[in-house]
This record gives structure tokens, C-alpha cells and sequence, in this order.
């Protein structure tokens, strides 16, 4: 009876933990850092970047308690500088809490942070990640 329970028990963590191990599959994704309490994780899969050119990037945005996520924000800024970038990135909702992000453009090489607000309803979470532009 004993192993049977162990069994049940891992069984039963397995789905639970199903929906979060599901929400990014890709190897590259990597985990924003949130700045708000109780946030839901979110990822952002980044294309190559180099200075002056646009590039893009894909956000995950895990399930919310809030429900569908409304709207995301999209920034960068170079903290040694105290700039950010010149020009204002495209949002594209692919849905099931991917959106595409187009038009970033890096005008510099050094340390950025890719900003990025998510609303739901009435709930807001923010984060950032650090980026070094090459």
C-alpha cells in the first residue's frame, strides 16, 4: 500500500505542475525577474541583437489568477546611460500569453534591461532582465 501511495502522490504532483512546466517548452526562454509581488512568471525568448538593427523577441506570459492578460508594455533601457531606446517596439498578441515584440533597437552595445509591464483586469506586475548588447 505504501507504493501505491507514492504513486498517487507523485501522480497527482505531476498534473499540478503540469500547467507551469507546460507554459514555455523552448530551451532559450529565459525568465524575466519580476519587480511585483505574486506576478506571474514570464519569459522572453530573444532574437539576435546587434547594434542599430531592429531585432525582436517573444514574450510568455504564464497563467494569471487575474485572467487573460489585457495589455503589455515594452521597453529598454541602458542604465550606465540613463537612456532608453529611440525607437517605440511593435506588440503583436499571438495569443494563449504569447506576444511578439518587433522593432527593438538596441543604438548602442553595452548593458540594457528589457522592461516590460503586463496588465490583467485591474492587476499590473512589472519586470526586467538584463541584457548585454554586444
Amino acid at each position: 500500500m505504501p507504493a501505491n501511495r507514492a504513486v498517487a502522490a507523485l501522480c497527482l504532483l505531476a498534473y499540478l505542475a503540469g500547467p507551469a512546466l507546460a507554459c514555455v517548452s523552448d530551451p532559450d526562454a529565459q525568465r524575466m525577474t519580476p519587480e511585483t509581488e505574486a506576478a506571474p512568471e514570464v519569459y522572453a525568448i530573444l532574437g539576435p541583437s546587434v547594434v542599430s538593427q531592429p531585432t525582436g523577441l517573444e514574450l510568455v506570459v504564464c497563467p494569471w489568477n487575474s485572467g487573460a492578460v489585457s495589455s503589455v508594455d515594452v521597453d529598454a533601457w541602458m542604465p550606465s546611460h540613463q537612456h532608453g531606446m529611440n525607437y517605440e517596439p511593435d506588440i503583436e498578441a499571438l495569443g494563449n500569453g504569447r506576444f511578439a515584440i518587433t522593432n527593438m533597437v538596441y543604438h548602442m552595445p553595452g548593458p540594457w534591461e528589457l522592461t516590460v509591464t503586463v496588465r490583467a483586469g485591474a492587476e499590473r506586475a512589472s519586470y526586467v532582465l538584463d541584457m548585454p548588447i554586444p
